[in-house]
């Protein structure tokens, strides 16, 4: 099953979800993401990374040097995707 995070209508990111009875291991449980909204901003971001994100404020002090990617609202404001790195190479180890 697929999860999909919208922004007025055009998919933003995709999800597989799966289910895996067997507890996670500890590299697992450190490859989650949040994300989370705040005003004109939806910022996705590593959880338990080996820096704290930035998150609720200006995308510019996060030390991860986040993307920041306007998405086309059709004329319903600005909307901004922040897209946080990890420093632990997890992007790596998922793209594999």
């Amino acid at each position: 099953m697929f999860l999909e995070l919208r922004l007025f209508g055009r998919p933003v990111l995709s999800f597989e979800l799966t289910h895996d009875p067997a507890p996670a291991d500890e590299d697992e449980d450190s490859a989650r993401w949040l994300v989370h909204e705040v005003g004109d901003h939806i910022h996705v971001a590593p959880i338990d990374d080996l820096v704290g994100h930035e998150v609720d404020g200006p995308h510019a002090e996060c030390p991860c040097g986040p993307e920041v990617e306007h998405q086309d609202t059709d004329g319903a404001g600005d909307r901004w995707l922040v897209t946080h790195h990890s420093l632990d190479g997890r992007e790596q180890a998922e793209d594999s």
